[in-house]
């Protein structure tokens, strides 16, 4: 029995994960919303326009797609400075030197147990070990610019990851500090 119990009837919302587009068009055929992993900009724009494909052609309107979207969320790392050379000298080596230690997690694994998570080669080099793809990393504006790219896709939300690797504790509160005072104001809505 779950304690507390859920406020939500008949239970809280269940989001489904998708990190390939097989998944992707078997939660749109079905009119579920989506939480989806780490992936570029590109890859991104083209799976949310597959996923808006897939429940038209399984026969969902407009306002139904849309309705859908505003309940699915993409992950993004996020690193925000005062200036453009600030967030590359300091957010750009704890983002590499987090995918180092992931990788090496993940190869460890693979040594101890012959088991690997299978990337298909049309996803390499995978966007979360990529500075240029996997990281919003930049000063207030550039950042803003990133958000307001996925916020233009239609998304509900992105599930920001603000403690990078190696970071300093101040640094990782410098840049939330950041991204809360200069970027996360111009995406307030009508209805707060």
């Amino acid at each position: 029995m779950l304690r507390p119990r859920p406020y939500t009837k008949p239970h809280p919302a269940l989001i489904r994960a998708a990190s390939g587009e097989a998944s992707l068009r078997e939660l749109a055929r079905q009119g579920r919303p989506f939480l989806m992993n780490v992936q570029s900009s590109e890859t991104t724009r083209r799976r949310v326009a597959l996923y808006r494909e897939a429940m038209a052609e399984a026969g969902f309107d407009g306002p139904a797609i849309a309705r859908n979207l505003e309940q699915c969320w993409v992950w993004r790392n996020v690193f925000v400075a005062e200036t453009e050379g600030a967030a590359e000298r300091i957010g750009a080596p704890v983002f590499a030197a987090m995918a180092a230690s992931r990788a090496e997690m993940r190869n460890r694994i693979y040594r101890e147990t012959g088991m690997r998570i299978e990337v298909s080669a049309g996803d390499l080099p995978s966007a979360r070990a990529s500075v240029e793809h996997g990281f919003i990393c930049g000063s207030p504006e550039r950042v803003a610019e990133a958000i307001a790219e996925i916020d233009d896709l239609g998304v509900g939300g992105i599930i920001a990851t603000f403690r990078l690797g190696p970071l300093p504790h101040e640094a990782a509160v410098d840049s939330l500090r950041l991204f809360m005072t200069q970027v996360a104001p111009r995406f307030r809505t009508a209805d707060g």
